[in-house]
């Protein structure tokens, strides 16, 4: 029994060394041949011959996002991967009207406007499982959940008054309030996928759902499918077509990139 152990324990460190080094990779993501938009980005990380992964990415959207897994191997096929991931945003949090003096514009308006908003542009937490296995003959296939929490709540505050040239005695201030609490998405994806020695292809279901109910009933379906090809050693070119779930209608954005591994 023990002999059997290692032996496993062997093998697994084994086909994990394969991968192990630096790697990096470069992409264009969202490509829109309509209007011309496009989001750029980069991957650098480094993975430990003992299962343990990290990488940094950043985009124009995403901001900087910092990510460590470590996968266990079970056996020559299955393995469980934990995750855990930060992404730190570039936009402003805050976002304020300031006093909007309305008075000279039409009599019926109030007399000034101002808005205040927080949390709009929170940092992120990303916590994720995923079990997996990959078979002797290519096929290969994982199931994962994570969980994506905003680390600010969002909040909103109006204020205003009335026009007391045109209302008479009703210059006081008005309030209204809106808080929000902290957005939460819970995301489960399903992947598929078949690789040899020259190309792998991958698909995948994505189903993200709104936790927070006072952020709206949210649940879309979102389905990837990517090629990658693999005869030029080290650097592994690929594409990706996304069919995302929008609010009325869907639509398709393309994924264009390489991955290089030292």
């Amino acid at each position: 029994m023990k002999k059997t152990i290692l032996i496993a324990s062997i093998t697994s460190l084994l086909s994990t060394a394969a991968l192990a080094g630096p790697y990096v990779e470069a992409y264009a993501d969202k490509i829109d041949a309509k209007t011309g938009d496009v989001v750029y980005g980069g991957i650098v990380g480094y993975s430990f011959n003992f299962g343990t992964s990290i990488e940094a990415e950043y985009d124009s959207e995403k901001d900087l996002e910092l990510t460590a897994a470590h996968k266990f191997q079970i056996d020559d096929t299955f393995y469980v991967k934990p995750s855990a991931a930060y992404v730190f945003t570039n936009g402003d949090k805050n976002w304020s009207t300031g006093a909007i003096d309305s008075r000279h514009f039409t009599p019926d308006e109030p007399g000034y406007f101002e808005l205040n908003e927080s949390g709009l542009n929170t940092n992120v937490y990303k916590l994720g499982l995923e079990f997996g296995a990959a078979f002797q003959n290519g096929l290969f296939a994982a199931a994962r959940y994570r969980y994506e929490g905003d680390t600010d709540a969002y909040k909103a505050t109006a204020k205003w008054s009335l026009n007391s040239e045109v209302h008479p005695g009703n210059d006081a201030i008005n309030t209204a309030s809106l808080n929000l609490g902290k957005g939460a998405i819970g995301r489960a994806d399903l992947t598929l996928g078949w690789a040899n020695d020259l190309i792998e292809l991958r698909s995948k279901a994505i189903n993200k759902r709104q936790l927070n109910k006072d952020h709206g009933d949210r649940n879309t379906m979102d389905y990837e499918l990517q090629l990658t090809y693999k005869g030029l050693g080290s650097f592994a070119p690929y594409a990706r077509v996304t069919n995302v779930e929008l609010h009325d209608s869907r639509d398709n954005q393309i994924k264009l990139g390489a991955s290089y591994q030292f």
